[in-house]
């Protein structure tokens, strides 16, 4: 068995890394299925050779970054997946069928600001207005930053954790009710706002003065913005109750579930390439057959969807899905809420805009909502694809003033910015 593992990615690390080279280089040749070149790049110390990080994207996962990137991303990274000390980080997106579609896959010495921002920009994953979904790693929000995205935390991660801390109380009602509350605060949308303070209060009650359970307390309320579903919802919302829970998705495909996580750190750099390789090779025939099911029963969503859809209603109070609306790739992004809930959105034209770069359609019949305008799309490189302004969104005043016709409401944003 060692000997044939050996034939197949190299007897010694010369051979595994001429290997991994080989392949890296070949994937990008241009694809004639796909029409796009893949991606392969390493990083190297200028004085020792030393390899410090490299990534790699197939064709069609460049597809994906550049189809669904500007929507949300979804990142984890974690450490022991090869024989070398390196962070292993295999991003994703959602594609049109509402599956986790891989985007990529990427090595680093350490999850650090500045090459996690340079394994974005190589990916095409840095789209501005986009969503960032992460672990808690403490580089992930100037990341974000530096690319103007929204920075959520991965809900999972923190469900998990809290779990762990509450094993700490031993009264069996409280460390019940401590999970009951941990979750709501993860996953429900509480209106108004001041809803969740209570949450949290009770949480600080139960914790009492077991520092442990205290400081997660601490950490989820002062990190409600990028935690809690009643803020991070505002942004991005595509797991079963409503909140973010993918970013996992694509590192337990790599790590089969848990059940290779041990045999990982034995992986060479090729092993690791070519696990991730049969991925995307799962997710292209998985998606092939929702494609040809959908033309064959002349439908505009996959069974995907509406199974995902189904599961939805019971957890997301006042949620549906609006899946067909155009220029928009991704149906769970339009999760809009049936009390319309109303926002405020501030938008500054930069001095080298000439245009706003959005179309706009006039409704006079929204008997709730009154005239307003509908934002049918925003095209591309317009400077409001970096604001909290999307496509669905009806606009019905501009700097507190209503309008009573379609030119009236135009005139009023063109003054206004």
């Amino acid at each position: 068995m060692q000997r044939g593992r050996n034939e197949a990615w190299g007897a010694n690390e010369r051979e595994s890394l001429t290997i991994f080279y080989g392949a890296g280089w070949e994937l990008k040749n241009y694809s004639a299925k796909f029409g796009v070149n893949g991606k392969f790049d390493t990083f190297s110390d200028n004085n020792t050779g030393q390899l410090l990080g490299w990534y790699e994207q197939c064709p069609l996962e460049v597809l994906n970054a550049r189809v669904y990137g500007g929507d949300a991303v979804f990142i984890d990274t974690t450490h022991n997946a090869t024989t070398y000390s390196f962070k292993t980080g295999p991003p994703s997106v959602i594609d049109c069928f509402g599956h986790t579609a891989p985007a990529g896959i990427c090595q680093v010495r350490e999850e650090e600001i500045d090459s996690m921002v340079d394994m974005l920009d190589a990916l095409q994953l840095n789209a501005p207005g986009a969503t960032l979904a992460t672990d808690g790693g403490p580089a992930w929000p100037e990341v974000a930053r530096v690319h103007r995205q929204h920075q959520i935390e991965d809900t999972w991660h923190n469900c998990e954790n809290g779990d762990t801390k509450a094993a700490v109380l031993s009264n069996k009602k409280n460390k019940d009710r401590f999970k009951e509350l941990k979750s709501k605060a993860l996953y429900q949308v509480f209106s108004p706002e001041e809803l969740l303070d209570d949450i949290f209060t009770e949480m600080r009650s139960l914790a009492g003065g077991n520092d442990i359970l205290l400081n997660y307390v601490i950490r989820m309320d002062h990190g409600r913005k990028v935690r809690a579903a009643t803020h991070t919802t505002k942004v991005f919302s595509c797991s079963e109750k409503g909140a973010t829970s993918r970013c996992e998705q694509n590192m337990s495909r790599l790590k089969s579930a848990g059940t290779k996580k041990t045999e990982m750190r034995s992986w060479t750099l090729g092993e690791l390439q070519n696990k991730h390789r049969r991925i995307v090779d799962g997710y292209e025939a998985t998606i092939r057959k929702e494609i040809e099911d959908a033309i064959t029963e002349k439908r505009y969503l996959s069974h995907y969807v509406l199974n995902w859809e189904a599961k939805e209603r019971p957890h997301a109070d006042g949620l549906e899905i609006v899946t067909t609306t155009e220029n928009t790739p991704n149906p769970f992004h339009l999760m809009q809420s049936t009390k319309r809930e109303i926002v405020t959105i501030n938008m500054e034209r930069p001095n080298d805009a000439a245009s706003l770069g959005v179309t706009l359609q006039f409704h006079a019949t929204e008997e709730k909502l009154g005239l307003n305008l509908e934002v049918i799309s925003i095209a591309e490189g317009s400077f409001c694809r970096g604001s909290m302004l999307e496509v669905g969104m009806r606009i019905y005043a501009v700097n507190g003033q209503s309008f009573t016709s379609r030119d009236e409401g135009f005139g009023l944003i063109k003054d206004s910015l």
